[in-house]
């Protein structure tokens, strides 16, 4: 059997990419796409940084629940943004307890690890962006 794509009739049609993937039997992985402010009327919603995360947050879940899921199923979730000094600046409106302070900058080098194989922490232990994950996993170890 394949991979399970799933569509949520919430959230504005998928353009490029799916809103999940539920895994092939043997397990219940559902793999779920990046999620904006789109609201399902195709527009941006929020005009903060906190408010457009609020949106893009409910429409994680959305997608979640359309695959069968709760938030409570979540393992991992990646935030991307434009404008990191915003971010920082909106921690305690996005929930400063739960927010982790490490930001890890997109550079080639990070997009070349996985491609070789490797974590980041491997492929090229001194840059910047190896210490910054090894910052983050200090950031998480310690929170917990």
């Amino acid at each position: 059997m394949s991979n399970e794509i799933v569509t949520s009739p919430e959230l504005a049609p998928p353009v490029g990419y799916a809103h999940a993937v539920v895994g092939a039997p043997g397990g219940r992985t559902v793999h779920l796409g990046g999620q904006t402010a789109l609201g399902a009327d195709g527009e941006i919603h929020g005009e903060t940084l906190a408010e457009q995360f609020d949106v893009a947050a409910g429409n994680v879940v959305a997608a979640l629940r359309a695959a069968g899921g709760a938030p409570e199923d979540l393992v991992q979730m990646l935030v991307f943004v434009t404008d990191v000094a915003e971010y920082k600046a909106s921690l305690r409106d996005l929930g400063d307890h739960q927010v982790f302070r490490t930001v890890i900058r997109q550079s080639v080098k990070v997009g070349e690890a996985p491609t070789a194989g490797v974590p980041i922490t491997v492929y090229d232990p001194k840059s910047d962006a190896a210490k910054a994950f090894i910052d983050l996993a200090k950031e998480v170890a310690n929170a917990h």
